[in-house]
């Protein structure tokens, strides 16, 4: 399936699923326009907002970190390696380990999902209520025995945003 057929099917059938890649690189790849760039994260490739402030996460599950600097409520993570049978488990595994530590973390509306066949994306948005009220989107991309997450979350993100974020998610 080309990049541009599943980008299509992912603008129609989610609200910004895609599929992703793993290792922290700086290296640049064409990407979204506007204020977007495209990073390599281990075996994902995704696209992050210009100017965030990229850190190591202070999580066992979670990598990588990117934050919004002008707003710390606004965060994008990677988890490169995540031990589950399946995407879905692992979405599972993820909210689980978000309730545990964050007050009124709710998923909100359906789990959605696409395939290739050979990689599956599926997708969770969800709600929280503290630290900050924010809402949020979980996305699991596995293929094989291989299974990534990619948490995108804040106070003042745009459904345009978590958009983007899911249609530019590559596993390879």
């Amino acid at each position: 399936m080309t990049i541009q057929r599943r980008r299509a099917l992912l603008t129609a059938s989610t609200a910004g699923a895609a599929a992703l890649l793993a290792s922290c690189s700086l290296t640049k790849h064409p990407g979204p326009e506007g204020d977007w760039e495209r990073l390599e994260d281990g075996d994902l490739l995704l696209a992050v907002p210009k100017d965030w402030d990229q850190s190591v996460a202070q999580s066992s599950i979670w990598g990588t970190k990117w934050t919004d600097p002008s707003d710390k409520s606004a965060v994008l993570m990677t988890a490169q390696s995540v031990e589950a049978k399946d995407g879905y488990q692992a979405l599972d595994l993820a909210m689980n380990a978000a309730r545990a530590v964050t007050r009124g973390y709710q998923p909100v509306g359906s789990r959605t999902a696409i395939t290739n066949g050979s990689i599956i994306l599926a997708q969770q948005q969800y709600q929280i209520t503290w630290p900050y009220q924010k809402k949020g989107s979980l996305w699991a991309i596995s293929r094989d025995s291989k299974i990534c997450l990619v948490d995108f979350s804040g106070a003042k993100i745009t459904d345009k945003q978590i958009s983007t974020v899911g249609q530019w998610i590559e596993l390879r």
